[in-house]
């Protein structure tokens, strides 16, 4: 499957700018090894001028499931991720979110992911440039002439900032659209 879209993510730069979302694009190539393991990876650009550096960043995904039902599956997503700023890594973090797959109301699929997230800049710095949190995705996906999708996410991130102690709270929004080979 090939997705493209766009959405907003959480600024992750507190010694550069407050608290706020960075509108982006994103695509995303995923492939389904058996009905069980398929593997991605995604990459996005910052569309905003939040800072003076251009970012994007790259991830790569399992989804590994536990059942094959038709109705409702069920699995865990880990996600390793990598933000670049001006071609030079700037930080990386990682996931492991607990997911569900609601199909039986074919041609809609609904999903829902939580679990924990944690990012860093620079574990050697004693300004402690990592943070932590945890993401609640919930999304619904509409197969359209059994090749195309619309897809509509909403993220909720709960994130601690150990730079500066600051608690934030996220709501994150995207939609793609993708095609199935």
């Amino acid at each position: 499957q090939l997705l493209g879209g766009v959405g907003y993510l959480p600024e992750t730069l507190p010694d550069k700018t407050t608290a706020k979302m960075a509108f982006g694009g994103e695509a995303t190539i995923r492939y389904g090894f058996n009905n069980t393991i398929s593997g991605q990876i995604k990459g996005w650009y910052d569309f905003s001028d939040n800072v003076e550096q251009k970012r994007w960043g790259l991830s790569t995904a399992s989804i590994i499931t536990f059942n094959d039902s038709s109705d409702i599956r069920f699995g865990v997503m880990p996600n390793l991720a990598m933000v670049l700023a001006d071609n030079s890594i700037e930080g990386g973090g990682g996931s492991l979110p607990f997911t569900f797959w609601l199909n039986k109301y074919n041609p809609l699929n609904l999903y829902l992911g939580f679990g924990p997230i944690v990012g860093f800049r620079d574990l050697t710095n004693e300004a402690n440039q990592w943070g932590w949190g945890l993401i609640l995705n919930a999304g619904i996906s509409l197969l359209l002439e059994d090749k195309f999708t619309i897809n509509l996410e909403f993220s909720g991130i709960k994130q601690v900032n150990e730079y500066n102690g600051i608690k934030e709270y996220y709501f994150s929004p995207s939609l793609n659209i993708g095609y199935i080979f």
